[in-house]
């Protein structure tokens, strides 16, 4: 076993007895994209004991995410146990009825009763950080920081005064990371070190500032981010920041009162190698489901109602256009490629849902698919996808192509995509690039992006030690209320992993499910034009746009 610098108490000093008495206080850890097979070797060879020892005394195993397996639905659903046809978010962006214009997804776009709510209505407290897509700060008693998604320069706690006291006392803590690290390498790792201590730090300081929490969660997103920018690499930097983090993970567990608390640890989605791309509106174009055109910046109101106009923007593209360029341009010889929306009857606009919608007649602004050819159309499209091979290896890409209504169910499956894929082992990215030829791109090396299976440990007292088997994220929040002894909403899909209790817990708990007040319409965020462009370019240069 590995030996490291004495930076938190001794496991053994904080693993709970074995108790018969159920819970009161829960602690959540989330590790924005921890993966089982990444992290099991170094989980072994004792560099990370503190999630070890959380694995090893109590329960585990891999934890479902949702589809498509990214954080703004995942997130949603941890909070809610809601499908994403109940919560209403299905990726980072949703298109405005009737407009073509899209919009960034914020806490206001997510409906039904979330976890800290139930907890607040049953006159517990709640302490809540860093959780993406938890902006505006809602209010709750207990301290709350708002996460991913949080516009720089607007309020992001509640109280507002905690602000303060990070930006002096914490000024490593970030929200997120700063895109313009992204070109330097090394500099953008310092930057992860530094900040993930931080948050560390600030989930300590909720600890003092309200210590008579019930519910503390307390998200590291650090992890996806280096994940996503050292994936086979590097790997030893990847592992060096799960270091740090169960050291920080320590220092947090020095503060649990282990009679009394659940510890759970959870990942949203997990990480893999993909090695391939598929372009899936050059592919729509190629059966004829695409039309597009030449559009310059001086043209129409394309470029702010496109698909995409945030996305894959190349540097060269940010630079003036040579006079002759711009002649050119307003002539209609030469400019982007842009979609003909009537001519185009099938298109993806955000590579993060995977999901392909229908330009449909009514719906869109310039629909040209009539309603009575609507399922005659995803039923020809889907048939298409689900016999597509890579290139001419006979390989098929899709694992699954599915309507919407086959995957997700509630009032908000509208908003879904009207086809879902899921590429084959999720080693595919999904592209909404229309120019260039081809369909598929094979990279030598293979980079990381998420894939399905994410995991969770859980131990404390009440958690039967042992392997659970088919737990899925939306089942984390009624399984924490069963726990908790609280009711579950009724709108939840989630269900109650009783294999992880000890038998003790289930004999003094009863399952109930309880009246939800009608969900709210969904709220606007208020984002500025520069607010949103800011956030947007995040989330491109994050590779989820």
């Amino acid at each position: 076993m590995k030996c490291h610098p004495a930076r938190f108490a001794p496991v053994q000093e904080w693993l709970p007895p074995m108790s018969t008495k159920p819970p009161d206080k829960f602690l959540v850890i989330g590790l924005d994209g921890a993966d089982l097979e990444l992290i099991r070797p170094w989980l072994d060879a004792g560099d990370l004991p503190n999630l070890a020892a959380i694995r090893d005394e109590g329960a585990s195993g891999l934890l479902d995410s949702v589809i498509p397996p990214v954080s703004a639905p995942a997130w949603a659903t941890f909070m809610t146990g809601r499908n994403p046809g109940r919560h209403g978010v299905f990726g980072f962006v949703t298109e405005r009825p009737g407009t073509g214009e899209t919009s960034l997804v914020s806490l206001g776009s997510i409906r039904g009763t979330k976890l800290w709510d139930v907890f607040g209505a049953a006159g517990r407290k709640a302490s809540v950080l860093n959780v993406p897509i938890t902006w505006p700060t809602p209010e709750v008693d207990g301290v709350f920081v708002s996460g991913m998604l949080t516009p720089p320069g607007r309020e992001f706690t509640h109280p507002a005064d905690f602000q303060a006291e990070i930006e002096e006392q914490v000024p490593d803590y970030r929200i997120d990371i700063d895109r313009g690290l992204f070109d330097e390498k090394e500099t953008f790792r310092e930057h992860l070190m530094k900040t993930t201590a931080a948050r560390g730090e600030v989930i300590r300081r909720m600890m003092d500032r309200e210590p008579d929490w019930d519910l503390l969660v307390g998200v590291f997103t650090n992890t996806d981010r280096m994940q996503h920018h050292f994936w086979r690499k590097e790997m030893d930097r990847i592992r060096e920041l799960y270091v740090l983090i169960d050291g920080e993970i320590g220092k947090i567990l020095e503060r649990v009162d282990r009679d009394r608390t659940m510890v759970l640890v959870l990942s949203d989605h997990g990480f893999t190698n993909t090695d391939r791309r598929f372009y899936v509106n050059r592919w729509l174009r190629r059966e004829g489901y695409l039309g597009v055109r030449l559009v310059s910046e001086f043209q129409d109101d394309y470029q702010k109602r496109r698909f995409n106009w945030f996305m894959d923007e190349p540097e060269e593209a940010r630079r003036k256009d040579k006079l002759g360029t711009r002649i050119l341009k307003r002539l209609g010889l030469k400019g982007e490629l842009a979609i003909d929306w009537s001519k185009t009857r099938a298109y993806l606009y955000s590579s993060d849902t995977r999901g392909i919608h229908i330009n449909l007649e009514g719906r869109q602004p310039q629909g040209t698919v009539k309603q009575a050819d609507y399922e005659p159309l995803r039923d020809e499209i889907i048939a298409k996808l689900r016999e597509l091979t890579f290139l001419d290896t006979g390989e098929l890409v899709c694992e699954r192509v599915v309507k919407r209504e086959e995957l997700y169910d509630g009032p908000y499956l509208e908003a879904a995509p009207d086809i879902v894929m899921v590429p084959e082992i999720d080693r595919y990215r999904v592209v909404t690039k229309i120019d260039g030829k081809g369909i598929f791109r094979q990279h030598r090396i293979p980079d990381g992006y998420h894939r399905q299976a994410g995991v969770f440990f859980a131990s404390g007292p009440g958690v039967a030690r042992g392997e659970v088997d088919g737990a899925a994220l939306v089942d984390v929040m009624p399984t924490l209320l069963y726990a908790a002894g609280l009711p579950i909403p009724e709108r939840a899909d989630g269900r109650v992993l009783r294999d992880m209790f000890t038998e003790d817990l289930l004999a003094a708990r009863t399952e109930e499910r309880a009246a939800e007040a009608p969900d709210a319409a969904e709220a606007d965020a208020g984002l500025s034009a520069e607010e949103d462009e800011v956030l947007r370019q995040t989330l491109e240069g994050l590779g989820y746009l």
